[in-house]
């Protein structure tokens, strides 16, 4: 799959999210999101801090504590937001950790046997 798919449904699914999309487009996520794992992970975490922050709303007489309300939701977004982008890259180094194990085992075990049998013609030769 592309990446600019991934970064077209994390556009959508920021939009919608917060103003809303288009039908196609809707359309579209809906099915991106049936088969990317990832972006669906993307969505429910967008979701999430949304809700965190909208639970943080509360009434405010003042102007100033309205103020106050503002600064702390955009202060949990600025501090919500390097986190989640720290978690999904020790997440992804994770994964390629494993993925070069996976790998490197299955090296160790091709090689020898394609080696074998060079090894037994030159055995045959001495």
């Amino acid at each position: 799959m592309q990446s600019d798919d991934h970064e077209r449904a994390r556009l959508l699914i920021d939009r919608d999210l917060v103003e809303g999309i288009m039908v196609e487009d809707r359309a579209w996520l809906r099915s991106h999101l049936a088969e990317c794992a990832e972006c669906a992970g993307h969505r429910e975490m967008t979701a999430r801090i949304l809700a965190g922050l909208k639970s943080l709303s509360f009434e405010a007489p003042r102007r100033r504590a309205r103020w106050a309300a503002w600064m702390a939701a955009a202060a949990a977004l600025l501090v919500a937001v390097p986190v989640y982008q720290h978690v999904r890259r020790v997440e992804a180094e994770r994964q390629d950790e494993l993925l070069l194990e996976s790998v490197g085992a299955r090296i160790s075990q091709v090689v020898p046997e394609a080696l074998e049998p060079l090894r037994q013609q030159e055995g045959g030769r001495q």
